[in-house]
């Protein structure tokens, strides 16, 4: 998984790059990427959370805390935690950036869309 994560910090440095476009759609795939990730993630947490339940009984409930302080298991769950979480926030993060894009794309749009109105109107005037 770190090497997924430090693949996806390389492709958003190529993806700034880019033509802005393309920079949008890279960002794109990269998100699906991470909602991919994310997905995994927590299904296999699931996974690994449910096969380590606790028993009623006293005998089997001792044998399963012994097994999860041999294995770390507190460790792991808070790495994969921290991970979810960087995955979430570079989401967000791109999400936040794909969606600046568009404004300013949709801005000069409707400055240009301005402009030719303002020139339609003065050609009007002079004829």
């Amino acid at each position: 998984m770190s090497r997924q994560i430090g693949k996806m910090y390389e492709d958003i440095v190529i993806a700034d790059n880019l033509p802005p476009l393309r920079r949008r759609q890279k960002y794109r795939t990269i998100m699906m990427q991470l909602m991919q990730n994310n997905a995994e993630l927590s299904e296999v947490t699931e996974k690994v959370n449910n096969l380590i339940k606790v028993t009623e009984d006293i005998y089997y409930a001792r044998g399963y805390a012994s097994v999860l302080r041999k294995l770390r298991s507190n460790q792991w769950s808070e790495s994969v935690s921290h991970k979810i979480e960087v995955i979430r926030d570079n989401y967000s993060m791109l999400s936040e950036e794909v969606r600046t894009q568009h404004s300013n794309y949709l801005e000069w749009i409707v400055i240009a869309l301005i402009s030719l109105e303002v020139i339609m109107a003065v050609v009007e005037r002079l004829l």
